[in-house]
C-alpha cells in the first residue's frame, strides 16, 4: 500500500442487498466519493460506473470499474437514490417497491325497489 500512497485502490466489493417492506438497499463497499461515479437506470438495470485517477510527480495512477444489477420488478424506478454511509465508503442504493394498494373486498348492494 505504500506503493499507491497509502490508499486503497481495490475494486469495489459485491453488492450487499437488504429488503424490508419498503425498499430494497444495495451497497458496494470499497467505493468512495472521489471515484467520478456515475449511477443510471435503463429498462430495469442498474449499472455503476467509477474511475479515478491520480497524478503525482513521476506517477500516475488510474483504476475504473462498471457493475451492473437487474432490479426486482416491484420497483419504482423514478424514486431511487443513492448516498454514501457515514464513513464516506460504502455506496448505498436505495430502491423504493411500488406499494400495491390494497384491493377491498367489500362488496356494493343494489338498493331494489319493492
Amino acid at each position: 500500500s505504500d506503493f499507491f500512497g497509502g490508499e486503497t485502490w481495490g475494486v469495489p466489493g459485491n453488492e450487499k442487498v437488504e429488503e424490508d417492506e419498503k425498499q430494497y438497499t444495495f451497497s458496494f463497499n470499497n467505493v468512495s466519493g472521489n471515484d467520478n461515479l456515475n449511477i443510471e437506470v435503463e429498462d430495469g438495470v442498474v449499472s455503476v460506473k467509477g474511475k479515478m485517477e491520480k497524478k503525482e510527480k513521476n506517477s500516475y495512477f488510474s483504476r475504473s470499474f462498471h457493475r451492473s444489477f437487474t432490479l426486482p420488478a416491484n420497483v419504482d424506478n423514478k424514486n431511487i437514490h443513492a448516498n454514501f454511509d457515514e464513513k464516506g465508503s460504502v455506496l448505498k442504493i436505495v430502491a423504493p417497491k411500488i406499494m400495491e394498494k390494497k384491493k377491498s373486498n367489500a362488496k356494493q348492494i343494489k338498493i331494489s325497489k319493492i
